[in-house]
């Protein structure tokens, strides 16, 4: 299969390598003896408006660069696998537009996915040890539609954005610690769904004429708002979307620990 790497330089934080400059102009005159009785020690206060400066301005105190974007063409590929694990990142993951590409969008400066290709099937990894720890830019994913997924979306802090109207899924395990997330139910699915949150709130939103099947396991400090003028709940808990196509019943799973569960 061939593949392709779409990349845009992006510039990288300006601030922090300015006062580096000027501290180090400093310390040479400094050295030279042309500063007079100047002390380096008396610019301590940097360490407070450096850092202010940076989170005013960028909104994040660590030294971040803006991602980069990428693109895989889809060659003979048929199926595939993504395994995500972003760790503190937000993820937002999509469609593309057409079949040419497998995947395209915006991962972390200096990295690419890693691509294993066997025979028609892809499986693709974006993992957060893989990446430049100072790269705090959300990760942006569009599948290509019109063939099977099998996905794994894990973070620890991050947030998920999941809209998989536009693909077939195959299997999916969706995970979070502690951050939310929001899945869109895709038009079919081969095999079972689940979406975990140790702490944050999930939302499910479903289409409308998507039949859909959802058992929750919900504990003490985690509660259901449905939309009952779209879902129906039968004796054993389970909520469901009445529709003419109960052989494409797609079947979710939520486990939530702490948070509210929102069935839209």
């Amino acid at each position: 299969m061939a593949s392709r790497s779409q990349t845009k330089q992006q510039r990288g934080p300006i601030l922090w390598p300015v006062i580096l400059v000027i501290v180090g102009v400093l310390l040479l005159l400094s050295n030279f003896l042309l500063l007079g009785d100047f002390n380096i020690i008396d610019l301590w206060p940097l360490l407070l408006i450096v850092p202010g400066l940076q989170l005013l301005l960028r909104g994040d105190i660590l030294p971040s660069d803006q991602g980069r974007t990428f693109g895989i063409t889809r060659g003979s590929v048929e199926s595939g696998t993504i395994d995500i694990q972003a760790g503190d990142i937000d993820v937002t993951l999509g469609v593309l537009e057409g079949t040419d590409r497998l995947v395209a969008g915006q991962y972390a400066a200096q990295t690419r996915p890693q691509l294993e290709s066997v025979g028609t099937h892809a499986h693709l990894f974006m993992k957060r040890s893989h990446t430049p720890w100072y790269s705090m830019a959300g990760w942006e994913v569009g599948l290509a539609p019109q063939m099977p997924w099998e996905v794994v979306l894990g973070t620890n802090i991050g947030q998920i954005d999941w809209d998989a109207s536009g693909i077939i899924v195959d299997r999916a395990l969706v995970s979070t610690g502690l951050g939310d997330i929001r899945f869109v139910c895709p038009p079919e699915s081969l095999g079972e769904i689940h979406v975990r949150s140790t702490l944050g709130t999930i939302q499910i939103i479903t289409p409308a004429n998507t039949p859909v099947r959802i058992e929750i396991r919900h504990r003490r400090f985690s509660k259901i708002h449905a939309d009952m003028d779209r879902y129906h709940r039968n004796e054993d808990g389970i909520y469901f979307i009445e529709t003419d196509h109960f052989d494409q019943e797609i079947q979710i799973y939520v486990d939530s620990i702490v948070g509210d569960v929102y069935l839209i």
